[in-house]
């Protein structure tokens, strides 16, 4: 992404969003969803054979595939910090699926007129300002992160790395999965089969 592209009120705007939200994800929210990975990695780590049998205080239980509670033992790694490390590495891969998906734009349509990085941009400080995405920070929650992964498996390089990526969110979430019969229908076998072989293993 070409930062100078960028206009400057652009930058300024994205700058004072990212700031205000985590400042209100680290400060104000309680970040529910996170407390419940952190759950399932403390499990993980504490060796519990009752994944699924605990819960929080407020009575929510871990309902996440095992391999998700792996992954998640990276929060209880990170402590306290993962409150403000999840919302910056959803932000950073809402930024990086916008580039991606800006990449397809047709440079004859209306958005063709401005430079991609920009588009991106633009996506990103929209985003930071509705609902559903300010939520899904609010809540701590990890669809950001699966966002880029399967929007890096579709439109990214014909890759091992990109089909692999497509099948670890499949495994953290199985609603991804839909999109490896998507690569399959569109004959693209090798990523689904990397794609597949990430899932399974």
């Amino acid at each position: 992404m070409a930062l100078r592209a960028i206009p400057v009120w652009l930058r300024l705007l994205l700058v004072v969003e990212i700031v205000a939200v985590c400042a209100y994800v680290m400060l104000a929210s309680d970040q529910l969803d996170l407390s419940i990975y952190r759950m399932g990695g403390t499990a993980v780590l504490d060796g519990s054979d009752d994944l699924y049998q605990v819960t929080d205080p407020s009575g929510l239980v871990f309902t996440y595939p095992p391999f998700a509670a792996v992954l998640f033992t990276v929060f209880v790694g990170l402590g306290d910090a993962s409150r403000l490390v999840l919302p910056i590495l959803s932000v950073i891969a809402l930024g990086r699926a916008g580039w991606l998906v800006a990449r397809q734009v047709d440079p004859g349509s209306m958005l063709g007129r401005w430079d991609r990085s920009t588009v991106a941009a633009g996506f990103l400080a929209v985003s930071l300002l509705s609902e559903p995405y300010v939520a899904t920070l609010d809540y701590g929650q990890i669809n950001l992160i699966l966002l880029w992964a399967v929007v890096q498996g579709m439109l990214g390089a014909e890759r091992a790395v990109n089909g692999a990526l497509v099948g670890l969110a499949a495994a953290v979430k199985l609603v991804p999965a839909a999109f490896v019969l998507l690569l399959v229908l569109q004959r693209r076998l090798r990523l689904a089969a990397y794609a597949v072989g990430a899932f399974v293993v």
